[in-house]
């Protein structure tokens, strides 16, 4: 009998792969309304290593990407 894998160990096995390969870490903003799409698609791109931000409503999204972009050039 297969005992299942769990799914932590797969996204960490899949992250350390990654990471492995030379993925680029990339900052990423994931906005939706849908809180749980947001969060699951968060949790995804954090687990490959990027560095993610969540918004949940559009009056937050340019507030947000000015946020970032100024990051970025500081």
């Amino acid at each position: 009998m297969i005992a299942p894998v769990k799914q932590k160990e797969s996204l960490q096995s899949a992250a350390a792969e990654g990471a492995a390969r030379g993925k680029r870490k990339l900052r990423i903003l994931v906005a939706d309304d849908e809180r749980d799409q947001v969060m699951t698609l968060a949790a995804i791109l954090q687990d490959e290593g990027h560095e993610v931000r969540e918004v949940y409503r559009g009056t937050e999204v340019l507030r947000m990407v000015r946020d970032l972009t100024s990051a970025c050039r500081a």
